[in-house]
């Protein structure tokens, strides 16, 4: 059970949208699902190499509570980053969730 107190944190779920000007033209944004508390917790990092560079992968598990409507095809910006949503997993209340989430650097 999550204390309602432990979610310190504010988080907006995404998504990716691409609409159409007056000229045309496509537009591709981001747009805002949700506005969110929560409680973010760095999982672990990876350092690698691609391409002749040094890369590293940061994940962060993120609980919050049940939205509907959050996949793996959405985005997490917390931390004026924009994470990659890898799995959301449903906490044995119901009441919660368990978001896991990666960004390169």
């Amino acid at each position: 059970m999550i204390d309602s107190g432990e979610l310190r944190d504010v988080i907006e779920i995404q998504e990716f949208t691409t609409s159409t000007d007056e000229n045309g033209f496509e537009i591709q944004d981001y747009k805002t699902m949700y506005t969110l508390r929560a409680k973010v917790k760095t999982q672990g990092t990876k350092e690698f190499m691609s391409a002749d560079k040094a890369t590293t992968k940061l994940t962060i598990h993120v609980i919050c509570r049940v939205r509907k409507g959050i996949d793996s095809d959405k985005y997490l910006f917390y931390n004026s980053k924009r994470w990659n949503i890898r799995h959301v997993h449903l906490m044995e209340d119901r009441q919660f969730m368990t978001i896991t989430c990666e960004v390169s650097e």
